[in-house]
């Protein structure tokens, strides 16, 4: 019979969710780390995008920067492979000392007005630069209680190559895994790229918005991303979520259209907390979705290519940039979310299962 422990940690509703935060420190850390670390990755999108704008005020130079910022995202699989083959935990620390150290670089350049345009896109390949680094440096002091807890998940005997092919291989095998990457494959294609690079766009040229305005802008998405998350984790172990899965992300391509088509600052800030609040089953659902539909043996392995879908980003944001150049940013924005809207209504005909997919492990 489980304990009174393990049933509250299994209860829906908020109290349910937050419970899985009490009694475990080592997850508490890592939790933690994980806010200041993506409190970092969102202050550099702010900042940094805002800085290429005005550097440049070209679409596709703000998009080439992005690009930049977003390239060793390629190297995803090598990635995954490598996470499966060492101590996650320890990879984690020195991937975080590394954020710490380019942040700080690029803040100490931009503050005393050496930071030109090329140099900004060399500082993006670099990853992790942010205008506040402490984000990075108290996830780093978070990551460091963890270190005795990393665990090797395969021996080394098996080189990269061979555990890359042959993770892709078991993970091919699943058509719910696959459906759910081409997923992330699509938004990371059409919209993502969107938010990472073209929002100082829509802020300056669009609603008339300087740089604070835009950070309200962006704080309305992070508010309405929040409150999406709270709801996912007070629903606990819910059925279908394939289902809410795609449903989410189809109504948040749609509002992501009628956004790229608002003038108005006031629905323009109401419309981003509900894309934000939308984004969740999205942000929070892929991962879990994938991890649920493949061999614990891989799931390191299956991360890496899920990195790699997201890493089309670089290459989908130089399309969407020359696109927006040509064609307006707000008309590119616009049939990118239609075209995302069509291609999930195909995929739900396709593969009927992933939305009635619960959770449960299939041979």
């Amino acid at each position: 019979m489980p304990s009174a422990s393990d049933v509250s940690s299994h209860r829906p509703g908020l109290r349910g969710a937050l419970t899985s935060l009490r009694g475990n420190r080592p997850f508490q850390w890592l939790w933690f780390s994980n806010v200041f670390f993506f409190g970092g990755v969102w202050t550099q999108t702010l900042v940094l995008g805002w800085l290429a704008f005005e550097l440049t005020h070209s679409e596709f130079l703000v998009a080439v920067f992005t690009a930049a910022r977003l390239a060793p995202m390629f190297l995803g699989p090598v990635a995954g492979a490598f996470a499966d083959r060492h101590n996650r935990v320890r990879l984690l620390v020195v991937a975080c000392a590394w954020a710490t150290g380019a942040g700080t670089a690029v803040a100490a350049l931009a503050t005393a007005d050496l930071l030109p345009y090329w140099v900004l896109v060399v500082g993006g390949l670099a990853i992790g630069l942010a205008q506040s680094p402490a984000w990075y440096g108290l996830s780093l002091l978070m990551l460091l209680p963890l270190r005795g807890y990393g665990k090797v998940v395969h021996d080394q005997a098996q080189s990269v190559r061979a555990m890359v092919v042959g993770g892709l291989r078991i993970i091919a095998r699943s058509r719910l895994a696959v459906a759910v990457l081409v997923v992330t494959l699509a938004a990371n294609t059409l919209l993502w790229p969107v938010y990472q690079a073209f929002m100082p766009v829509f802020a300056e040229e669009s609603l008339g918005l300087d740089a604070a305005g835009l950070g309200a802008l962006l704080t309305c998405s992070g508010i309405g991303g929040l409150v999406g998350s709270l709801v996912i984790a007070g629903m606990g172990d819910f059925p279908y979520k394939g289902g809410v899965f795609v449903f989410g992300t189809t109504v948040w391509a749609a509002l992501w259209a009628v956004f790229a088509l608002s003038r108005t600052v006031s629905l323009s800030f109401a419309l981003m907390c509900f894309i934000g609040l939308t984004s969740a089953a999205f942000g929070v659902l892929q991962t879990t979705l994938l991890l649920l539909t493949t061999d614990p043996a891989v799931h390191g392995r299956a991360l890496g290519l899920q990195e790699l879908c997201i890493g089309v980003m670089p290459v989908a944001t130089l399309v969407l940039g020359a696109t927006a150049e040509r064609a307006g940013v707000a008309r590119t924005v616009f049939c990118a979310a239609l075209l995302l809207v069509c291609g999930l209504g195909v995929l739900a005909l396709r593969v009927p299962a992933l939305l009635t997919f619960s959770g449960r492990r299939t041979p």
